[in-house]
């Protein structure tokens, strides 16, 4: 490890560069620039298309402040979306806008009640790419082209997705997301994906020296520049040593071996079989005492409302897998 010397000389750059080798490779800016391109390039956007904000909840909010809503305008979700994803649009009631919040009454129903819910004055659908309690992952194609047949901006909350499972964003208007959670970066980045669609319906909410006028950019101000360092590494990791086919290979098999042993001891998972991504929720009859329960074996997961909720992911093994099932079973019983 390098000693800082009490004086520098006069050429402090030099001297700089000479103490922190890595400095004259990564910078952040650097770091901003390659995690733009990977994500450009593993999404289909354009780098110009990307900002960085500080977390999910964030970015949505900036988005629902920059949309020019107006009177008469309807904006469309479930009502068991997570909260920041419900409620990231109440601005625009100002406007004379209306949030339509709509039931879904079964998992397997998701989509149609979704594309059920399109009206002539709808202009968001604003959705979780995968549903943060029950893990059912919807098809954005489908939905995306629906909402264009509808003139309605396509809204997407992708942080219980990306990394774990393939993103299309042929027909996304807006997809967000923090990267702390499938991308193992840690907290303090989001990114935001803004498809032109988009950006024509929007004056920024808030302006700073990164988006001066005339730019259109969302991004303001400075972003989590350690945290980009945290998320190049990771994008690094899991996309090019790896590689993303694996990674998310891995966790689809890690998942389809779960549900396969579930099955077998009469538990399904709550997500549909073709409609499955990394959140395996499992109905349980006490999902917190089941959560204690698995904990003492040193098997970690969450206890959401009616459900166990596991994500398994490419470190994990088959035999992770059994034993959870296994605890599952047992503590049912």
């Amino acid at each position: 490890m390098s000693t800082i010397p009490l004086h520098l000389n006069d050429d402090a750059p030099t001297a700089c560069r000479e103490l922190f080798p890595a400095t004259s490779r990564c910078t952040y800016l650097d770091t901003g620039s390659a995690g733009l391109s990977f994500l450009g390039h593993a999404q289909a956007a354009r780098p110009d298309e990307i900002d960085f904000f500080s977390g999910t909840t964030d970015a949505l909010n900036i988005v629902g402040h920059s949309i020019d809503w107006h009177a008469g305008d309807e904006i469309v979700v479930a009502s068991d979306e997570f909260p920041s994803v419900r409620l990231a649009w109440e601005g625009a009631l100002r406007a004379g806008a209306t949030i339509r919040q709509i039931t879904v009454t079964s998992e397997a129903e998701r989509e149609e009640a979704l594309l059920a819910a399109l009206k002539p004055g709808t202009r968001a659908l604003v959705v979780a790419h995968v549903h943060s309690i029950t893990g059912t992952k919807l098809d954005l194609d489908r939905l995306g082209a629906a909402c264009r047949e509808k003139d309605a901006l396509f809204i997407v909350d992708g942080i219980h997705a990306l990394g774990a499972t393939p993103v299309s964003l042929a027909q996304v208007d807006v997809y967000v997301s923090g990267v702390f959670k499938w991308l193992l970066a840690g907290f303090g980045v989001a990114i935001c994906v803004v498809r032109d669609r988009a950006r024509a319906r929007m004056q920024p909410a808030f302006r700073g020296y990164l988006n001066q006028l005339p730019e259109d950019g969302l991004q303001f101000a400075h972003v989590n520049y350690p945290g980009l360092f945290a998320l190049g590494a990771s994008l690094d990791l899991m996309g090019s040593t790896l590689g993303w086919n694996l990674v998310q290979g891995r966790t689809d098999q890690l998942v389809a071996w779960l549900a396969e042993e579930l099955r077998v001891g009469g538990i399904e998972l709550a997500a549909p079989e073709g409609s499955r991504a990394g959140i395996a929720s499992i109905p349980v009859d006490d999902a917190e005492a089941t959560r204690l329960s698995l904990a003492d074996q040193q098997i970690f997961a969450a206890a959401r409302g009616p459900y166990l909720r596991v994500t398994p992911f490419f470190y994990n093994s088959r035999e992770d897998v059994h034993r959870l099932a296994r605890h599952v079973l047992t503590h049912r019983l």
